[in-house]
């Protein structure tokens, strides 16, 4: 009987211990989130800013020609 109390007592120190923790863990993340939400992200451009109007022209090359530059450019760049 006392050896099953103090198992039960230890798990329940675990528990606590878990729960506490977990709790900790909680609110350091909220507190995170309120930190970073407050601070400036974006800056508006400068004078060099260019604005983009328009679409590409259509390029002469088949599509499967197209698709396969894109790719090899893909795994050259490494992006």
């Amino acid at each position: 009987m006392r050896k099953s109390f103090r198992t039960f007592l230890d798990s329940l120190k675990l528990f606590v211990l878990f729960i506490t923790c977990t709790v900790m863990f909680y609110f350091g993340l909220k507190w995170l989130d309120q930190h970073y939400a407050s601070s400036h992200k974006y800056d508006e451009p400068g004078d060099g800013a260019v604005k983009v109007v328009g679409q590409i022209p259509a390029q002469s090359q088949p599509t499967a020609a197209r698709l396969s530059n894109r790719l090899f450019q893909f795994l050259r760049d490494g992006e």
